[in-house]
Parts: C-alpha cells; sequence; structure tokens
C-alpha cells in the first residue's frame, strides 16, 4: 500500500473527511460533524497538507485539485465496496 492510499483511507475518519471535502471548502465546525473534535482532526488534517491533497485558508479547508481527484474516486470505491459486503455471498 502507498503511503498516499494509506494516509486517504486507512481509517473511516480519513475516508470521511475526504468525501465531506468533496463537496466544497468547510469549516472546522462542520468538519467535527464527523464526530470527531477538532483536536482530534487536526492531526489528520496536517497530514493531508503535507500531502498537498487539502489546503487551509483561515479556518476553511478544501481539497487540492488531486485531493479532489481522488477523494471523487474514493467515494465510489467506498460504495462498490459496501455494495459487496452488504452481499458477502457475491464475494464467494
Amino acid at each position: 500500500m502507498t503511503d498516499l492510499f494509506a494516509t486517504l483511507s486507512a481509517s473511516d475518519k480519513r475516508r470521511n473527511l475526504m468525501i465531506l471535502l468533496k463537496t466544497g471548502p468547510n469549516d472546522g465546525c462542520t468538519i467535527e460533524e464527523l464526530g470527531v473534535t477538532s483536536a482530534n482532526m487536526i492531526p489528520l488534517i496536517r497530514i493531508r497538507e503535507e500531502a498537498h491533497l487539502i489546503t487551509q485558508s483561515g479556518s476553511i479547508y478544501s481539497l487540492m485539485l488531486i485531493g479532489l481527484a481522488l477523494a471523487t474516486r474514493m467515494d465510489k470505491l467506498t460504495r462498490m465496496a459496501e455494495f459487496f459486503e452488504k452481499r458477502s455471498c457475491l464475494l464467494v
């Protein structure tokens, strides 16, 4: 697994953050609706900033171009995986 892929998808919170930001720029309060305190979210955001996936302007976070491209595909991949998990009989 590549570092970039791990940065994107190692946890539900990471995936949900990217998918949330795919809908457009958000502030810290909206991000906290993911069930994570701002103190816990800051390290997740910083890692994505270092990977050039997210940018911050004041209290607003948004996806950079590569982050948007990856989040769009990640959302589709996540939904497809959930589809097959719910239908475990198709995995055999």
